[in-house]
């Protein structure tokens, strides 16, 4: 993700209704999400959210994409947002099949 996109303001895309975010924080390591989220924020105007994750043992696969636990969710989301957990079911990586993940769909709402 470049700097451009934290460079961008409410101002230069308008007014967002609802953000969905399928695979932008679980593709980001570590050390960006806490940015990207407050970016997200900061652009919606806290505008409710449906993110999708993922959560499973990092130690035996290494992402993209990461995993994403509740508590991580938490750090980034839980001052701006009430989380909601909507849905969890079992999953699979495609480069990792033996992997036990679980998929889980929240929705963030002020």
């Amino acid at each position: 993700m470049g700097s451009r996109y934290f460079a961008l303001s409410a101002t230069d895309i308008g007014k967002i209704n609802a953000v969905y975010d399928r695979a932008a924080l679980i593709a980001l390591p570590a050390t960006m999400r806490a940015d990207y989220s407050a970016q997200i924020v900061k652009l919606s105007n806290h505008a409710p959210q449906l993110l999708i994750t993922l959560n499973y043992d990092q130690s035996k696969k290494d992402g993209p994409p990461f995993s994403i636990s509740q508590q991580q969710l938490q750090q980034y989301y839980d001052t701006d947002y009430k989380i909601i957990e909507l849905e969890n079911q079992s999953s699979t990586l495609n480069a990792a099949s033996e992997l036990a993940v679980t998929e889980q769909v929240w929705l963030l709402n002020s």
